[in-house]
């Protein structure tokens, strides 16, 4: 009995110590690609917009990246930034996207990594300037 006690106490420290390891933040799924090999990333599309708006639909490979820059100007406050990419087919969204706050008087730069092929376009919410750009590995 007390061999089985220590045995349950190593399984729950053991599975506390994982459980800690674990990020919390809004990354995707791991690439699916082993390869070591650099990926030389380049820009397929650009948008621009103040505010909200759903982009023109795109095609995109299996993996594909979301890189956004936004600043409020003037307005004197931090200011949300939401990206959503959607399948046009069914208008179905691949994920939640990104979802950031754009930090007052200054540009705010980001990424995310999509892992979800086809035709696809973004919609995008906010109430102030920014920049979207699509990059694919070439």
């Amino acid at each position: 009995m007390k061999k089985f006690a220590v045995i349950f106490a190593l399984c729950v420290v053991v599975g506390a110590l994982l459980a800690c390891g674990e990020s919390t933040s809004s990354t995707k799924q791991s690439n699916p690609s082993t390869s070591s090999k650099p990926i030389n990333w380049t820009t397929t599309h650009t948008f621009t917009g103040n505010g909200g708006k759903k982009t023109e639909s795109f095609t995109v490979g299996n993996d594909w990246k979301i890189q956004w820059t936004c600043n409020p100007g003037d307005i004197g406050m931090d200011a949300p930034l939401f990206i959503t990419p959607y399948k046009v087919d069914g208008n179905v969204p691949l994920d939640s996207g990104s979802q950031t706050t754009c930090k007052s008087g200054t540009d705010t730069k980001g990424e995310t990594e999509e892992y979800e092929a086809g035709n696809v376009y973004l919609s995008v919410n906010s109430g102030i300037s920014w920049t979207i750009t699509i990059q694919e590995p070439k």
